[in-house]
């Protein structure tokens, strides 16, 4: 298993399964603030269960597509999140169907793609940069970390490649926060073949002469140039996730960030992902069910290995259904 579970009581008394990210290999992570000082253990598991047990930390937004991203800096709670907010839609097309992708075409044009039929058909499109990224990256680590030319560079491509058997596992293993039970996730062998297949693809572009992935100031430009500056959010400050929180209910929830890193004084923070809007983002997009399923699951595996690039080992990993 790739995520360990541990049954535990918080001094409320209240019951959590505990689930840690293990194959994470990112930066993010709680470990090395305790280390320095920061805050405790004790403190994390308070954060903790908050998020799991306070449903004041929750809004109510349109069922839609994902227009936040999973960052924990936001500030808006006017709609469903995912890594890369809309962005999570076009690697589900380019890692799973495939209705708007072309061998040819960039990262971007793809993403102009997709994002002008979302737009043609009523749905909004959003994501974020920040106040501090140079020039190339615009400070979505979902998407400026897509792919480097340099392989010594860790990249969610990459790291999809390298590690998609410890994904599949990831996701199969997530069980209920609060009762213990598998969420039921089921990624099916042809799924998966498909979706390392054309990860493998799009990452060998990446060295050729028509490379997909560029930078992630093209991939934030294609939103603004598609709905304007509005979609995108510039957010302040480093990130200080302490756990990701991966929200499958039905009915349009989404975690006030801002008001829980207040309440703990900014020291910690919280990775969003409304994973019942990325199986509406695929509805909104495919008619058929199988491809319905393949975007579905392509979104997943994308978000995963994203948190793997951003994230470390000790972060945790909660679940609401």
């Amino acid at each position: 298993m790739t995520i360990t579970e541990e049954f535990i009581m918080n001094q409320q008394t209240e019951q959590i399964y505990r689930q840690q990210f293990i194959i994470g290999k990112g930066a993010i992570e709680p470990k090395r603030h305790i280390i320095d000082g920061e805050y405790t253990w004790e403190t994390v598991d308070q954060f903790e269960s908050d998020v799991l047990n306070d449903p004041t930390l929750f809004k109510q937004t349109a069922c839609s597509v994902p227009i936040l991203c999973a960052d924990g800096r936001t500030t808006r709670t006017n709609g469903a999140s995912a890594i890369g907010g809309s962005f999570s839609m076009v690697m589900a097309d380019s890692l799973g169907p495939r209705r708007f992708y072309d061998e040819e075409i960039s990262a971007k044009d793809h993403a102009l793609n997709l994002y002008e039929n979302l737009k043609i058909n009523g749905f909004p499109v959003g994501g974020h940069d920040d106040d501090h990224s140079a020039f190339p990256s615009c400070g979505c680590g979902g998407e400026d970390k897509l792919d480097f030319h340099d392989t010594r560079q860790l990249s969610i491509l990459g790291y999809l490649c390298n590690n998609s058997e410890d994904i599949k596992k990831t996701l199969e293993s997530l069980v209920d926060s609060k009762t213990g039970e598998s969420l039921g996730i089921n990624i099916y062998d042809d799924e998966h073949e498909v979706i390392v297949n054309n990860a493998l693809t799009i990452h060998q572009r990446t060295k050729s002469n028509s490379p997909y992935v560029t930078n992630g100031n093209d991939l934030r430009a294609a939103m603004i140039e598609t709905v304007g500056d509005r979609s995108v959010e510039t957010l302040a400050g480093e990130h200080k996730e302490v756990l990701a929180l991966l929200d499958l209910r039905e009915g349009g929830f989404v975690l006030d960030r801002n008001e829980l890193s207040n309440r703990y004084n900014q020291l910690m923070q919280a990775f969003y992902i409304n994973v019942a809007s990325l199986n509406i983002g695929a509805s909104v997009i495919y008619d058929k069910a199988v491809d319905i399923s393949l975007a579905y699951k392509a979104a997943l595996y994308y978000n995963v290995a994203a948190t793997a690039v951003l994230a470390g080992p000790s972060l945790r990993i909660l679940t609401l259904k």
